[in-house]
């Protein structure tokens, strides 16, 4: 599925919502953080852009990528939840590469139970 020499990043958009501060795309190889691929100190929802980068970036079998969002909630009155509304919050890089390969998404997201614990929830029903 993935190339064994690898893939060659042009161009990355970083995507938060309405509270979304700061957001980077990082870069792991053999457990080392590589330079950050790209990186927004100052988001802003209301104008997303598409990073064109200066010079490619190759990706090879086993790299992780690992895009980081900086929030500012401290003025809302309800908990901030995931979702695709404005108001709600996802992190996400969408990521230009050549050659093409069948990939068409990559994912991950913290297990409830992690979280659950995290949050001191011990008693969930849903």
């Amino acid at each position: 599925l993935f190339p064994e020499d690898g893939v060659k990043v042009v161009s990355v958009v970083l995507h938060s919502h309405l509270a979304g501060r700061r957001m980077s795309l990082k870069h792991i190889r053999s457990g080392q953080e590589l330079p950050q691929i790209v990186h927004e100190n100052r988001f802003d929802f209301e104008y997303q852009q598409s990073h064109s980068l200066d010079e490619e970036v190759k990706i090879l079998p086993g790299d992780e990528l690992v895009t980081e969002c900086v929030y500012d909630t401290h003025n809302r009155e309800n908990a901030t939840l995931g979702g695709y509304a404005a108001y709600q919050e996802m992190c996400l890089s969408f990521v230009v590469y050549y050659p093409r390969t069948e990939l068409a998404g990559c994912y991950s997201m913290t297990p409830a139970t992690d979280l659950f614990k995290t949050l001191g929830v011990t008693n969930f029903k849903g």
